[in-house]
């Protein structure tokens, strides 16, 4: 009773919540391969550097061969494709050929034809083989290389770290009272309300961790100081 008492004169006077925040970048991400392979290109020393070209190959020379041959192919089929169509296209209406010659030279076009879409399709996966056996960063700090050039790597395995070092995010765990009309309330970001911050999420249920607390993200559109530790007030 006095627990509530002590509450109820607190919001009164315009009591705040504090809170503790790290300034944390704005993503994460733990990039994975999704071929197999052996790394050909990747320069350690681009560790803990901002990163804003091809970082890493993964060995694709057989693929790149397939696939040059398989253009050649394409294109082949295609000429032929070309030629069988208008062969049919031209001898479909005359009454001097018969339906069996009309019928296999429809059926020699539908081949080629499948043979052509056959080899179109395969250029399209060896294409996305390649693109995924090099590796580029936009603009994002390489945090940590989990392998090494000339390793052996499968699908699945973790290969770099970047972040997003373009903006800052700090997170808050409050209070159900406090998140109760938080569009309507001030954040004061040590002490200041001229802080940039701007809420970006908002959890609509308590977390899985900080029981009986709700997330809240903030984001700031530029870098900060990583790692400091703000005080963050709702009121």
């Amino acid at each position: 009773m006095k627990n509530l008492l002590l509450l109820t004169i607190l919001m009164a006077l315009g009591y705040s919540a504090e809170y503790k925040a790290v300034v944390q970048p704005y993503e994460k991400r733990t990039i994975s391969s999704e071929v197999n392979g052996r790394i050909t290109k990747l320069n350690q020393a681009d560790e803990l550097k901002t990163i804003d070209e091809e970082l890493m190959v993964i060995d694709n020379e057989l693929e790149s061969i397939k696939l040059a041959n398989l253009i050649i192919k394409a294109q082949s089929l295609k000429k032929q494709l070309d030629v069988k169509t208008s062969h049919y296209e031209r001898i479909k209406k005359l009454s001097g050929k018969s339906q069996y010659e009309k019928d296999r030279y429809l059926n020699e076009m539908l081949t080629l034809k499948m043979q052509y879409q056959d080899a179109k399709n395969i250029v399209a996966e060896l294409k996305d083989i390649i693109a995924k056996k090099n590796l580029s960063v936009n603009n994002l700090y390489l945090k940590k290389l989990f392998v090494r050039k000339g390793e052996y790597v499968r699908a699945g395995t973790p290969l770099f770290e970047v972040e997003d070092h373009s903006k800052s995010r700090i997170t808050i765990y409050i209070s159900r009272a406090d998140l109760v009309d938080l569009e309507k309330k001030k954040i004061l970001i040590n002490g200041s309300e001229t802080h940039e911050y701007k809420i970006e999420k908002v959890a609509t249920s308590a977390d899985d961790k900080y029981l009986s607390l709700y997330r809240v993200e903030l984001v700031k559109n530029s870098p900060s100081k990583f790692g400091e530790v703000l005080s963050v007030e709702v009121k």
